[in-house]
C-alpha cells in the first residue's frame, strides 16, 4: 500500500463510520495466506500421495492475502476483495499456502465432469452459482466433504492467525417428531456465532414447500436401509425474495419446526439422519448487506438421533 493512500483511507473510515469489509493492515496479518496455482504436468488428478513441499508453482499467486476479505469456516467459503477466473484452470491444481508453509492441495473441478476429486474442490467456472468473487471450498461437486476441511486444524489456526477467520453460523438438528406414516417434523436451531448480523433461510417466512425445494430436507438410515421423502410437495423459484430472510444479530439464534411429507415408509428409534441447510448463490450486489450479510453455502448434518 503506498503511503499517499493511508490518510485518505482513514479518512473514509472514520466518516463513514465501518464498512461491510473490515479494514485490516496485510503487514500486521503475519506470514499471509496465498493461493497458488500449481506448474502443469506435475499431478494427476487421482495421485493421493503427494509431498506439497516439492512442487513447483507459478510466480505469482492466484489469490494473494491482499485479495482476501474473509474466509467463513461454517462454509468453508473465502470472500474475496476481487474477481478470479477460475475456468481457466480447470483440471489443474492449486496449493493453498501459509507463508512458506503449505496447507493443502486443491483442484478446479470441471462442473461438469462425472468423476470424483481426491481433493478440497474449485468449480472451473466464471461466474458459476457464485459471483467471481466468492470462492467455494470443496462441497459435493467435487466429490469432497466439507468434514475433511473442518479437521484441517492447521489451516483454521493460519486463519485465525492472519485475522481472515469468521465462524459464520451453526445448525443443529434438535428433534425429529413421527407425525404419522409418511410424515415428520424436524426442529432446526441456527445460531449466529459472529460479531456481525447474517442473514439466513428463514423456513417459517418461505414455508415448507418452498423451502423443500432448496434442500431435500432430512433423509434416514437404519440397519442398512435408508429413508427418503421421494415424493414431497415443493415450490419451485427462479429467485429468492428479502422476505425469506431472517437476520441474526451477534450471537442470537431462531428455532424452526418444520414439516415434510412423502415417506414410503419411516424408521423408529434410534437411526442415522442427515440434512444440509441452504443458502442462496446471491450475487455480491445482494448477499453485502449495510448492516450485514447473507450467508452463503450449504451446511452439512449427519447425526445419531432417537425418532420420536
Amino acid at each position: 500500500m503506498k503511503f499517499r493512500f493511508i490518510i485518505p483511507g482513514l479518512i473514509f473510515l472514520i466518516v463513514s463510520g465501518c464498512s461491510f469489509f473490515d479494514f485490516v493492515d496485510d503487514a500486521s496479518r503475519p506470514g499471509g495466506i496465498n493461493i497458488y496455482i500449481v506448474g502443469d504436468g506435475q499431478l494427476s488428478k487421482y495421485e493421493t500421495e503427494v509431498d506439497l513441499n516439492t512442487l513447483e508453482l507459478e510466480r505469482n499467486p492466484w489469490v494473494s492475502m491482499a485479495d482476501i476479505a474473509f474466509y467463513d469456516w461454517s462454509a468453508h467459503i473465502f470472500y474475496l476483495r476481487k474477481d478470479k477466473e477460475r475456468e481457466r484452470y480447470s483440471g489443474r491444481h492449486f496449493l493453498v499456502k501459509w507463508g512458506d508453509e503449505p496447507l493443502f492441495l486443491g483442484y478446479f473441478f470441471p462442473p461438469f465432469s462425472s468423476a470424483l476429486s481426491f481433493y478440497p474442490s474449485v468449480i472451473a467456472a466464471d461466474n458459476y452459482m457464485y459471483s467471481d468473487n466468492v470462492i467455494e471450498i470443496g462441497g459435493i461437486f467435487g466429490g469432497f466433504h466439507d468434514e475433511a476441511m473442518d479437521k484441517n486444524a492447521r489451516f483454521k489456526k493460519a486463519l485465525k492467525e492472519t485475522g481472515l477467520f469468521r465462524e459464520g453460523i451453526h445448525v443443529e438438528l434438535t428433534s425429529v417428531h413421527k407425525k404419522n406414516a409418511s410424515t415428520v417434523e424436524y426442529t432446526l436451531e441456527i445460531n449466529n456465532l459472529e460479531n456481525k448480523n447474517i442473514y439466513v433461510f428463514d423456513p417459517d417466512k418461505m414455508g415448507s414447500p418452498r423451502f423443500h425445494y432448496y434442500t431435500n430436507g432430512v433423509s434416514f438410515t437404519k440397519d442398512g436401509t435408508s429413508y427418503y421423502a421421494n415424493s414431497m410437495e415443493v415450490t419451485a423459484s427462479e429467485g429468492v425474495f428479502s422476505s425469506w430472510y431472517c437476520r441474526l444479530s451477534p450471537g442470537k439464534s431462531i428455532i424452526r419446526t418444520i414439516e415434510l411429507s412423502g415417506f414410503d415408509s419411516l424408521p423408529s428409534g434410534k437411526v442415522n439422519v442427515r440434512f444440509h441447510f441452504p443458502g442462496y448463490p446471491e450475487k455480491s450486489g445482494k448477499w453485502k448487506k449495510s448492516d450485514g450479510r447473507v450467508w452463503l453455502g450449504s451446511y452439512w448434518i449427519e447425526q445419531e438421533i432417537t425418532m420420536q
